[in-house]
């Protein structure tokens, strides 16, 4: 059996032809000693560092470029998994072998060999060129002999061999006894082909340090695939969009400045737009908007029941934005109150003047209030639930009112961002306007609501 070379028999000269002498401390051009830095010139003298190469055995000098280390990188393309080779065994005489070829990449050699009513000696064998074997021990601990005695009543098992270097592996049965025979297969490749590779040069930095072009994953399902890929990406012009539960770079400005966007209540997300002075536009509000307002003033139902209501709707929720009452005069000046209250139960009857439900968008829908409507003759009214807000002011004289400033009750929710509205939700709730205590006389006004519908 013919082995492998070592190292030493490999190398194209022997060591008696390596001449060793003094060395001479410095830097120059005959000097093994360089400064650090220092760039070969031609000429110089110097010790070459070689490196193996696994697949042809050669030894090659290390490249460079620039002063700087070049690596090759090997990219693995491709494991072909239909690789296994199967052959089977079965001996019936004396001498006789059974030979397959190792695969190159995976040189690992399974044998299963049972015996049916035979016997003999069994001999696992590997050459290195096809014609010369010798015996080779299996991988521990399997067995820990090349040779296997056989008999008629042997339960036989299974060996691996490690047959790397070597081209051929067999089977051989010397000393066979019949009448049976020996079976049983042979397995290579074990389902992993050689890989096929291409190397290419790994490009490094002044300092050495490998240059790694980043991979643009925009939309991908692992975050793995992000460990070389960039943390943020200029995505300005056409914004790419990416899939559920994946992974991406976050999107930047030209000065690297990540996007920011909101989400509104459907799960669209939107941008935030601003001015040439940095100030946030606010869009114009979307929600279906009314108002209604008496044309001229009104004489408000005498005592201190509602002279002004506005219930909900069976088909939309209300919700009141602005309600007020201004310029209230009577004939003789007096303290009173304007208090607003809800209702879970609309009123009834009354003498009213319906007001004009005037939709702020043409586009909305007509409004839905079931009542919009001023009291000159106080109507029955329903179950209160309670007092929303008062104001309390001097009621002017009718005379008087002309010199000073009338008040106004005013109540509005407009501002208020977070908190609820007064909020109507079927057509039996309402809100109303009334007089604290009842007035002297009859007391003229104006009236408007603001609310929107959803």
């Amino acid at each position: 059996m013919t082995l492998p070379k070592n190292i030493q028999d490999a190398l194209p000269i022997t060591p008696a032809a390596i001449p060793i002498g003094p060395i001479t401390p410095g830097t120059g051009t005959t000097n093994l000693g360089k400064a650090e830095g220092q760039v070969p010139g031609a000429g110089d003298v110097g010790v070459v560092a070689l490196v193996k190469d696994d697949s042809s055995g050669t030894y090659e000098p290390l490249l460079a470029s620039g002063g700087q280390l070049q690596v090759l990188v090997e990219n693995v393309a491709s494991v072909n998994p239909s690789n296994e080779t199967t052959t089977a065994i079965d001996i019936s005489a004396n001498g006789q072998t059974v030979v397959v070829t190792p695969t190159k990449g995976n040189s690992v050699v399974a044998v299963l060999l049972l015996s049916v009513g035979a016997g003999g000696t069994i001999t696992f064998e590997v050459s290195t060129d096809g014609t010369n074997y010798g015996s080779i021990l299996g991988i521990p601990p399997v067995i820990t002999s090349p040779v296997f005695p056989v008999s008629s009543t042997s339960s036989i098992g299974q060996w691996q061999f490690n047959c790397t270097g070597y081209s051929s592996f067999r089977v051989r049965c010397t000393a066979f006894t019949g009448p049976g025979h020996l079976t049983g297969t042979i397995k290579t490749g074990f389902g992993a082909a050689p890989p096929t590779a291409n190397s290419t040069v790994l490009p490094v930095n002044s300092s050495g340090v490998p240059l790694v072009s980043p991979t643009n994953t925009l939309n991908v399902a692992s975050p793995a695939a992000l460990l070389t890929g960039p943390v943020a990406q200029f995505d300005d012009t056409s914004p790419t969009t990416i899939s559920e539960n994946n992974f991406g770079p976050l999107r930047m400005s030209t000065r690297r400045e990540l996007y920011t966007q909101i989400r509104d209540a459907a799960g669209n997300e939107r941008g935030v737009n601003v001015n040439a002075q940095n100030a946030a536009l606010v869009a114009a509000g979307t929600k279906a908007t009314y108002r209604a307002a008496i044309p001229n003033n009104f004489a408000a139902a005498a005592g201190a029941a509602m002279f002004f209501v506005i219930t909900g709707s069976g088909t939309k929720t209300l919700r009141i934005r602005r309600i007020r009452a201004t310029s209230p005069t009577l004939t003789t000046q007096e303290f009173n109150s304007i208090v607003m209250e809800k209702w879970s139960t609309a009123p009834t009857g009354g003498t009213a003047t319906t007001l004009t439900q005037v939709p702020l968008d043409s586009n909305s829908a007509a409004a839905t209030a079931t009542l919009c409507q001023v009291y000159t003759a106080a109507p029955t009214e329903g179950t209160l639930v309670g007092t929303l807000g008062t104001v309390r002011a001097l009621l002017e004289a009718t005379a008087a009112a002309v010199a000073d400033n009338p008040m106004t009750a005013d109540w509005d929710f407009r501002a208020m961002s977070e908190a609820e509205q007064p909020t109507l939700r079927g057509t039996a709730q309402a809100i109303s306007l009334a007089f604290g205590a009842a007035p002297g006389s009859a007391v003229t006004m104006g009236i408007e609501v603001e609310w929107t519908e959803e």
